[in-house]
């Protein structure tokens, strides 16, 4: 019996029909065996009906106290449990996160470098629009511009050294006159490009500073070929005047030379040397000046008793002195200066038409309309 009556007891623990150890114990109460066996029986009736039931009421959680070893062991189940949720929970967030921020700064850098270009782009199309105005501003007193000028120069030297080609061989009157017009403009020409006070200001149109430099310089360069052109026609001009007061006066190439009466010794083919009448001379600087006569000093009465004499500075002489005008001798050198003068006069119009044909060439790496066309975008 008391084999049942705790089977009994753990059955209706396990149902819930009785309180845990922490409840007051039922008052037991004596029953006679037949009370008691009717009693299980019914209570075994009871618990197959509860448990064959397909829809049971609702029961109230077992009340059974755990081990510490069991509560233990659940605490490090849970622990391991929450642990592993919270892992998965945190993965996803962070990568949510990382996402969001990379995002987020993409789009800063976006949005600071389009203002950044555009501020930028800005600032280079001001220094264009400046250095633009800069080259087409017009002369107050030609009405042109600085390109225009040196465009202009630069189609003259074109047009003029292909007139030069163009010349038969010989023609050197035909090319003498196109050159002295063509030098003529050349004297009058003063036209390089600074960019000194556009750079002044803060250029930072970097990609037009190669051509703005490479154009600078060229026009200088051109500039000084062009001054150089213009001496050279000086000197030709000088010259040609010269030529035509040397032609036209009539005593032009002779030269004075002062000439003295000597002996000198000649060897002969034999060995021998003979000692025979010589005269020899040095040329006088400038012209004779200052014609007297003077007496002679030993002269006997059959020979003349006077002389002239003039002032002549010799070559090798530092002040002039009196000699006997019987001595200068007046020689004319015409006829060998005139084909040196002609000769120096053609290798100096050889030389400038060289220059131009060389300038020609150079005028057309000029950069000038590459630049407009970089400015004008």
């Amino acid at each position: 019996m008391a084999e049942n009556d705790d089977k009994l007891k753990d059955l209706k623990s396990r149902l819930g029909l009785v309180s845990g150890s922490g409840s007051k114990p039922a008052v037991e109460t004596k029953a006679t065996p037949a009370e008691s066996e009717d009693k299980n029986t019914e209570t075994t009736q009871v618990a197959a009906s509860a448990a064959s039931s397909s829809s049971p009421a609702p029961m109230a959680a077992p009340t059974r106290e755990m081990s510490s070893d069991e509560m233990d062991a659940y605490d490090a189940e849970a622990r391991v449990d929450v642990s592993v949720v919270a892992a998965g929970k945190k993965g996803p967030m962070i990568a949510i996160g990382v996402v969001i921020a990379i995002a987020a700064f993409g789009i800063g850098q976006f949005i600071g470098g389009n203002t950044a270009d555009r501020a930028f782009i800005d600032s280079m199309n001001a220094d264009k629009d400046s250095l633009r105005s800069s080259l087409t501003r017009q002369n107050s007193d030609t009405g042109d511009t600085q390109l225009e000028r040196i465009k202009k120069h630069i189609a003259a030297t074109t047009t003029l050294a292909e007139k030069l080609q163009a010349l038969p061989e010989g023609e050197s009157e035909a090319a003498e006159k196109l050159l002295l017009a063509y030098l003529s403009t050349c004297e009058q020409y003063s036209e390089s490009i600074d960019f000194s006070g556009v750079l002044g200001r803060g250029f930072t149109a970097f990609k037009v500073v190669p051509e703005m430099m490479s154009l600078a310089i060229a026009t200088v360069r051109y500039e000084e070929r062009v001054k150089e052109l213009a001496r050279q026609g000086d000197l030709l001009k000088a010259m040609k005047t010269t030529r035509t007061e040397r032609y036209d006066d009539p005593n032009f190439g002779r030269r004075k030379l002062f000439v003295q009466v000597g002996s000198a010794k000649i060897s002969q083919p034999t060995g021998e040397s003979i000692e025979v009448p010589m005269a020899w001379g040095e040329w006088i600087k400038g012209d004779i000046s200052g014609f007297q006569e003077v007496p002679l000093e030993g002269a006997t009465r059959r020979d003349p008793q006077t002389e002239w004499r003039t002032n002549a500075k010799l070559m090798d002489g530092k002040v002039p002195q009196l000699i006997p005008t019987a001595q200068v001798a007046d020689v004319n050198m015409r006829m060998f200066l005139e084909p040196l003068d002609n000769g120096a006069y053609r290798e100096v119009l050889a030389s400038v038409m060289a220059d131009v044909l060389t300038m020609e060439e150079y005028g057309k790496t000029l950069p000038l309309d590459r630049l407009m066309e970089f400015l004008n975008q």
